[in-house]
């Protein structure tokens, strides 16, 4: 038995997409409006992505079963090829590319919500 700490995915649970969703899925039960996941694919010329495939598939599934709006974060634009991007967009999931980029659309999609939320309704 290993003694594992249940909010470090990466160590025990990085390749198991079953265990991962049970654990996104636990920590979006939450009712976000919207959950981040940061991780860094490899450069597909140098290394093979589909180690990171249990992450990212049990953060997909979570996602879908709590109806939680999802992104992927990556730190560095430069290795999240098109495949990845086509995979995670044809999940709804959106891809943000690079920590300023990404924040920064996530403030943008706020900053819009709350524009919407308090213009006043054209019905009276």
């Amino acid at each position: 038995m290993n003694a594992a700490n249940p909010l470090d995915y990466q160590m025990f649970t990085w390749g198991d997409e079953e265990g991962n969703a049970k654990l996104f899925s636990a920590f979006l039960a939450d009712d976000f409006d919207m959950a981040l996941c940061l991780l860094d694919y490899p450069r597909a010329d140098k290394c093979d992505q589909s180690t990171w495939l249990g992450a990212e598939r049990g953060f997909v599934r979570a996602v879908k079963e709590t109806k939680t709006r999802g992104a992927v974060m990556a730190t560095f634009s430069d290795t999240v090829d098109q495949t990845v991007a086509g995979r995670l967009m044809q999940d709804g999931i959106v891809l943000l590319a690079g920590i300023d980029a990404g924040l920064a659309a996530v403030k943008a999609a706020v900053d819009i919500g709350q524009a919407g939320a308090d213009a006043p309704s054209p019905c009276r």
